[in-house]
């Protein structure tokens, strides 16, 4: 995610003003390759003297940061930090933290962000502007809000992959290749999509597909003996639980 940020970022800025740091020497090297004209460093020396810094971490490699950055705007894209960990680590008050999710590599993302009173109107229209480069954005006033879109739009793509995973998995189980069965439920999955960006009603298009006692309600009556809107259900609550449980630590 961090370079989908800086890919990003180049449409705004020229690399040459975009400070990139790794003290993985592995990762840094890996970079060089994926990002040619960009001031890339191992040391953090230079972060503190920054406008902006984009926190791109894992939380064990934050802890592990020995950087103060009070007059930057720290932008978090952590999962499992809360903004008054960020505050007292990095001794800043101008805290951003956000939730951005797979899909703001294609620029079609959701991002679910929050910010300190610190921060003032000019930067929020700024990031509000930058998000968009990702994909849609929702400010939320609450902190505790960002632990719950974590369990919808963050998590949720790899929902939406294992959910693929086991249509296919049937499709083969009925005596199709792995790449037909492939080609046939992405192509059902684009599909059904584009009808849904076409008209949101997706109660009156699953009627548009299931006639009465035809092959489709006999599969959705077999979903809806099998509880599946319950397993649905208890699968983001188990997220959002462990969400919060990782902010505790």
């Amino acid at each position: 995610m961090g370079t989908v940020l800086i890919k990003s970022l180049v449409k705004i800025f020229s690399p040459r003003n975009i400070l990139v740091c790794d003290s993985n020497p592995a990762k840094l090297k890996a970079l060089r390759q994926v990002l040619p004209g960009f001031n890339l460093r191992a040391g953090l020396a230079e972060l503190s003297k920054q406008d902006v810094i984009f926190l791109a971490v894992k939380p064990q490699d934050f802890f592990n940061l020995k950087i103060k950055a009070p007059r930057a705007l720290i932008v978090s894209i952590m999962g499992g930090v809360k903004i008054k960990m960020i505050q007292q680590k990095l001794n800043s008050n101008k805290i951003v933290r956000a939730m951005p999710n797979l899909p703001a590599r294609l620029g079609q993302g959701f991002i679910v962000w929050t910010s300190t009173s610190a921060v003032d109107k000019r930067e929020k229209i700024w990031l509000k502007n930058f998000w968009k480069i990702l994909g849609d954005e929702i400010y939320v006033g609450k902190e505790a809000i960002i632990d719950k879109a974590t369990a919808i739009t963050g998590s949720g793509p790899a929902y939406i992959f294992y959910n693929l995973q086991c249509f296919i998995q049937a499709a083969r189980a009925m005596g199709f290749s792995q790449k037909v069965a492939l080609d046939m439920v992405i192509s059902v999955f684009n599909g059904s999509l584009g009808l849904l960006k076409e008209n949101q009603d997706y109660h009156g298009l699953i009627k548009q597909v299931a006639s009465k006692g035809g092959t489709t309600e006999a599969a959705l009556n077999k979903f809806k003996e099998l509880s599946l809107d319950r397993i649905w259900l208890k699968a983001v609550r188990a997220a959002y639980r462990r969400s919060q449980d990782l902010n505790k630590s």
